[in-house]
């Protein structure tokens, strides 16, 4: 009799737990295939079905971002001096660089008070990216990573996994170590100029499914022995960029 009330008490249990469980089930397929149309149509929204003229557009730039250097035409050779343009940055005035990039934002001195102009220079396939530009500016006070449920407000993992669109800057220089991969949603732009911030740990994957609008500038992922990086944005040193004087 006994072990006839165990199995009738395990097979309500069963009966009350299985539509837990599809429910579940369905409402999880449906917030990532409603996920996986917003990429599609991201993905669609972006593509260029002329590759040539994304080419033409960058290397239109690139050629005058040189000529009102006075590079002109000149040879190969004379691409490697950009290390020497850098270092005179103005010349009678005027900034001088031959990345047509740098040349957009880093010739004012004071580029922090409008960072946002960094997404009206994008170039090359990603020129319609638009990161946070349509956001506030979040600015990172606290290098901590303790709460990955419920991150802290001032921290990098909170900035990130907001659904607005946001533009990311530190308060100072740091190091972030992570506990686990970093999620990074859509429309976000993760804004290191004017700081030295390295990100470690937790795999130091920077990841996100299918975002949108990403535009990582000037932050060290610094990789771990034995783990697989997803989807890494590395750019080791920094500009050495500080607020009210220009790059």
């Amino acid at each position: 009799m006994a072990v006839a009330y165990v199995l009738a008490f395990v097979s309500l249990s069963l009966a009350v737990v299985a539509p837990s469980v599809q429910a579940h089930v369905a409402v999880f397929d449906e917030y990532w295939t409603q996920r996986q149309t917003d990429a599609l149509q991201k993905t669609m929204e972006s593509y260029d079905p002329n590759p040539y003229n994304v080419t033409d557009h960058l290397n239109y730039h690139a050629a005058l971002a040189m000529e009102t250097n006075g590079a002109g035409n000149g040879t190969r050779r004379e691409l490697t001096q950009v290390g020497v343009a850098r270092k005179t940055k103005r010349r009678g005035g005027r900034y001088e660089s031959l990345n047509a990039i740098d040349k957009c934002w880093r010739g004012t001195k004071n580029w922090d008070k409008n960072r946002k102009k960094l997404a009206d220079c994008v170039l090359g396939f990603g020129r319609k990216t638009t990161g946070g530009k349509a956001g506030p500016i979040y600015v990172i006070t606290d290098a901590s990573d303790d709460d990955l449920m419920n991150p802290k407000p001032g921290t990098l993992r909170h900035a990130v996994t907001r659904d607005t669109p946001l533009w990311i800057i530190f308060d100072r220089s740091m190091i972030i170590k992570l506990q686990q991969e970093l999620i990074i949603n859509s429309d976000k732009t993760i804004d290191g100029r004017g700081a030295s911030v390295h990100i470690t740990g937790g795999k130091s994957n920077a990841w996100s499914p299918a975002p949108k609008n990403p535009i990582p500038r000037k932050f060290a992922i610094r990789p771990q022995p034995g783990t697989k990086v997803r989807r890494l944005t590395k750019d080791a040193g920094t500009l050495g960029c500080k607020p009210g004087k220009s790059c």
